[in-house]
């Protein structure tokens, strides 16, 4: 039963799953390279509610989409759509887009140091 948005082998990496109180989403396992885990925490206290280890990522996104809450999709990345550390921000660092009235670090790139763009 999914409520709000899903993850799908297609955006799983790009993204997490989150609401007013939880973050979910799927990442490789680190103890058995092929394999994948899903996780729920709060992001309110920074604790793991769950954490499951999945033999393959379809079981992943089945059982993540089977959590009933109302998740909205929230896209990780920033500066140069998610090719920061790319040379797609000055600095090497997420950027946000600068401003003609910023002294911006690199006119180059368009992008100064600080918080990832949304």
């Amino acid at each position: 039963m999914v409520l709000g948005m899903s993850l799908t082998p297609e955006n799983y990496k790009k993204g997490f799953l989150v609401d007013d109180e939880m973050m979910g989403g799927i990442t490789q396992n680190p103890d058995q390279p092929g394999q994948f885990v899903g996780f729920v925490l709060s992001h309110l206290t920074g604790e793991y509610v769950a954490y499951q280890p999945f033999e393959n990522l379809e079981k992943a996104v089945e059982a993540m989409n089977r959590i009933p809450r109302k998740w909205a999709y929230e896209k990780v990345g920033g500066c140069g759509n998610g090719n920061c550390g790319n040379g797609a921000c000055a600095g090497g660092g997420c950027g946000k887009k600068a401003t003609q009235s910023d002294t911006a670090e690199s006119t180059e790139t368009g992008c100064q140091s600080g918080a990832c763009a949304t």
